[in-house]
């Protein structure tokens, strides 16, 4: 039977009441603020109830050492063949202790598995609705024995394969929604954390709505046990009812630290670090300007038709875009975002944290993949792996040595 246990933060609250300003907390006696007089590093607040807020300045951090580079070691893609490389969409990817890659190809409906060096193994799934066989999958994720689970929105399963590709079993998906790449992991005590997506009108005459997305922990059989973290912020919706807008704000999350969440919303360069009891303990940002929308790219939206006309007014579009595009957190511990801002287009530059929130530095990046759906980079021993459409727009899967000339 469903316990449910459920804590609702409202995206404004998390980032804005639940951390007031310092000069109110002063007032009281109970804020530790440290800054740094060189006018480079950033300023950290102490807050009452034990959060720590980091505000970093758009400043490179590198002062005094060489930037961190990427360097490309091995390229997975290709045009000019039917073989394994040709992928049609990387829905998204993950590696395991080798250093092996499964790529998971949304056209083929199939996880194809390379060796560390690039070298082609096998090939797992495909399409069907068999044993083993996918209908619609949405992303990976590792489990505690070592499995690799895939999650199907069509056929409403979690699909399990052992570590030689051998299919395991499935277990039914209660939950509803779906987000892509799904976030799904497996929490320290084994269980399955998958998302619900869910949008509520809050008030008429604007159209705005308020944007849920419920954590919800999944038993061995599928069945919901809880849901312990609800996260919600208000949006603007179009009076056609359109689910998605080009540009609008979203939200993201990532696995963090320690069984936390990050979480961030797109048109803001400021990322929350939050316990799966719905407490926040850090948020961290970045002092920059949105890139705006030109006006090619708001042209290119209002010509988009549908069966009864245009499917956007000029009113639909934001007039800049999200900030920050895509995010994750790398086995060293370093937090890595890859954001969109005035000067530093889309994919361009990778911005490095501390796992305090604390800012080191960007690296320079070769077109890393951002666009809707595009998998986050993974970073895990020194390297860091991502999807890069090269110059005839295919999918390549890239992994980059770090190179770290102060060898942090």
């Amino acid at each position: 039977m469903a316990v449910w246990n459920r804590r609702e933060v409202d995206r404004s609250i998390a980032f804005r009441a639940a951390l007031p300003t310092c000069m109110a907390i002063v007032a009281g006696g109970a804020c530790d603020t440290r800054v740094d007089r060189s006018g480079r590093g950033p300023v950290i607040d102490t807050l009452a109830n034990g959060a720590v807020r980091v505000a970093n300045r758009q400043i490179d951090a590198w002062a005094g050492t060489e930037p961190w580079v990427l360097v490309e070691e091995l390229r997975l893609g290709a045009v000019d063949d039917d073989g394994p490389e040709l992928f049609a969409t990387i829905l998204d990817f993950a590696l395991d202790a080798a250093g092996s890659i499964y790529v998971l190809d949304a056209g083929s409906r199939e996880i194809r598995v390379f060796d560390s060096g690039g070298h082609f193994l096998r090939s797992q799934g495909g399409p069907g609705e068999g044993p083993g066989e996918f209908g619609g999958v949405g992303g990976l994720t590792w489990g505690p024995a070592g499995e690799l689970w895939v999650v199907d929105y069509s056929l409403h399963v979690y699909t399990a394969f052992a570590p030689d590709g051998t299919f395991l079993r499935s277990m039914p998906r209660a939950v509803r929604g779906f987000i892509y790449p799904w976030p799904g992991w497996f929490d320290s005590g084994g269980f399955l954390v998958d998302w619900t997506y869910s949008r509520e009108r809050v008030a008429v005459e604007d159209f705005p709505a308020r944007e849920i997305r419920k954590l919800v922990r999944v038993s061995s059989d599928g069945e919901p046990l809880d849901t312990p973290l609800v996260l919600s912020h208000v949006v603007p919706l179009v009076a056609s009812g359109e689910r998605w807008i080009p540009f609008r704000p979203a939200t993201g999350m990532r696995p963090g630290p320690s069984g936390s969440l990050l979480w961030y919303r797109t048109d803001e360069y400021s990322i929350a670090r939050v316990t799966l009891s719905g407490d926040t303990t850090l948020v961290f940002s970045l002092d920059s300007s949105p890139a705006p929308v030109t006006d090619a790219e708001r042209d290119s939206v209002l010509a988009i038709g549908g069966s009864e006309g245009p499917r956007y007014s000029s009113l639909d579009i934001p007039r800049a875009k999200p900030i920050i595009r895509r995010m994750t957190v790398g086995d060293d511990g370093y937090i890595y975002v890859l954001p969109e801002t005035v000067g530093r287009g889309a994919g361009s530059v990778v911005d490095i944290f501390t796992d305090a929130g604390v800012y080191l530095g960007a690296m320079e990046a070769p077109g890393i993949s951002v666009g809707r759906g595009a998998p986050p980079p993974v970073v895990r021993g020194g390297y860091l792996h991502a999807v890069v459409r090269d110059e005839l727009d295919v999918e390549n899967l890239i992994r980059f040595r770090i190179e770290r000339p102060d060898g942090s």
